[in-house]
């Protein structure tokens, strides 16, 4: 089965002033919120732009999973992205509050490059837990990081060595 491509949602409204030229990170954090990776009714993507420093962007990509549209999800991945963690990936796992399956929280000053191995080996156990496949979600996950992590616009003039920002981008006065 075939993930349908993910739609382009209306950016949120961002803390102003949020320079992406200043620091790379802003670029990358920003142009995340601009897919989202929802496959209703059972993948649920919900991206949260929340300011973090000045002029730095940070925020949290929240995903959920359910085997059955009415039910509760089975599994969730939250990515947390703050500059301001002065540490490399940090992973927790727990066992959700509000549904039967694992919570997975991924911290750190940015994405990180690959999905961790123990978030796939747990998100695995979850699936065999409640006889279900969850490859989908896995691969889901996989294609988010690798889209947030694509090259910068490419530079359409040598005299520029810097990107410009994508556009339009709303943003709150």
């Amino acid at each position: 089965m075939s993930r349908p491509t993910p739609h382009i949602v209306i950016p949120q409204p961002l803390p102003c002033p949020i320079d992406l030229g200043k620091f790379l990170i802003n670029y990358y954090v920003i142009r995340s919120f601009q897919t989202n990776w929802s496959s209703l009714p059972l993948l649920l993507h919900l991206p949260v732009c929340r300011p973090a420093l000045d002029n730095v962007a940070a925020g949290d990509h929240f995903f959920s999973y359910k085997i059955d549209p009415g039910a509760k999800p089975i599994v969730s991945v939250l990515f947390s992205i703050l500059p301001a963690y002065d540490f490399d990936h940090q992973v927790i796992i727990s066992d959700s509050t509000y549904f039967d399956g694992k919570a997975i929280f991924i911290f750190g000053y940015n994405i990180p490059d690959f999905l961790p191995i123990l978030v796939s080996d747990v998100i695995e156990s979850v699936a065999i837990k409640h006889a279900t496949n969850l490859n989908f979600f896995i691969s889901t996950l996989d294609d988010f990081i690798y889209d947030y992590h694509r090259p910068v616009t490419p530079i359409t003039s040598h005299d520029h060595y810097y990107p410009s920002p994508p556009s339009p981008l709303e943003c709150k006065q």
